[in-house]
């Protein structure tokens, strides 16, 4: 864990421009790769990179911290922790994967299932907002119980819990600065 702030963001090509193909960690460390990704979303490193942070997007920064109640104040802080839960959650399921995602072009044992199973993200006509959907059903044996979205760093950047009977679907503004977007989504099985 000590050692995240400098090589967990190197593995993610923060510090020096293309520094995660310089060390080829798809080809050869997806393992650490997929590590760097899963602290990146724990909400304890989510607070940490906040404390004292005066660059970036507003709700990514808190000049003063005296206790840990000054992450809990106003509505910001409460759909952040709700985004941040959700997202912990997804990132949980990631790890509890070994790290791997499966995608429409590698979709391992669930080969056959992935037009049902692969998000799919659409931009509106008007606007910014994109929408996630999932082309799955949502019966009370099997449902998606879970869709999130990262942008380009990997970090959340919308989340979703659903339930049997609801739209599987997620409907967001990405956040400024945002440059791309991966949506994931679990299902109850």
């Amino acid at each position: 864990m000590a050692v995240w702030p400098w090589y967990g963001n190197l593995v993610l090509g923060r510090l020096y421009g293309g520094s995660e193909a310089f060390l080829s960690l798809q080809k050869d460390y997806p393992n650490v790769l997929a590590w760097a990704n899963r602290v990146l979303l724990r909400p304890g490193v989510a607070r940490g990179r906040m404390v004292n942070r005066t660059w970036g997007l507003p709700e990514e920064q808190l000049h003063d911290r005296h206790d840990r109640r000054d992450f809990a104040s106003g509505t910001v802080a409460a759909m952040r922790a709700t985004l941040a839960a959700n997202a912990a959650e997804g990132a949980a399921r990631l790890a509890a994967s070994g790290g791997v995602a499966l995608t429409a072009g590698a979709p391992g044992k669930w080969a056959g299932k992935e037009a049902k199973h692969v998000p799919v993200v659409a931009k509106a006509s008007v606007g910014g907002e994109l929408t996630v959907t999932v082309p799955h059903g949502m019966d009370a044996d099997h449902f998606i119980e879970l869709i999130w979205v990262v942008d380009q760093d990997f970090k959340p950047v919308a989340a979703v819990r659903l339930a049997p009977g609801m739209s599987p679907q997620l409907n967001f503004t990405p956040p400024k600065g945002t440059t791309a977007v991966t949506a994931f989504e679990s299902c109850n099985l």
